[in-house]
């Protein structure tokens, strides 16, 4: 696996990508969420890649909500499981990422955000052109 530098990790996305694994360990408060590619947007052009994973150290969701509507009305509720299934929209900022897609438990459109100390990317490499959906 090969290390993205933290530009490539600020410029992700994942478009049509599947969330493989969606991990919290609270005992070392690290996230890990596992996708089976991922895309990194370039002035250049982009680039299509294999399997990547990112992984939040020294991490907290403080934020976790649900919409019931297209209206994007909250959910009262507290988010209990707040496991992503797919990751349509990504921010990257110095300490805080936002990450908002459907939840792997109730299929409601789910915004988090999470502060964390570190946060590293890896991939198994590009995709081949003759695989790639979206590189054209």
């Amino acid at each position: 696996m090969k290390n993205l530098s933290r530009e490539d990790i600020k410029n992700l996305s994942f478009p049509d990508a599947r969330v493989l694994d969606f991990v919290i360990n609270n005992n070392v408060k690290s996230l890990l969420i596992r996708f089976d590619s991922a895309f990194v947007d370039a002035p250049e052009g982009g680039r299509r890649l294999q399997e990547t994973t990112l992984n939040f150290t020294d991490f907290e969701i403080t934020a976790a909500l649900e919409f019931r509507d297209s209206a994007f009305s909250p959910i009262d509720a507290a988010v209990t499981e707040p496991a992503l299934r797919d990751v349509c929209e990504f921010v990257l900022d110095d300490d805080t990422a936002h990450l908002r897609g459907f939840s792997q438990h109730s299929g409601l459109w789910t915004e988090l955000v999470i502060s964390y100390s570190h946060v590293e990317a890896r991939t198994a490499g590009p995709l081949a052109p003759q695989d790639c959906k979206v590189c054209d």
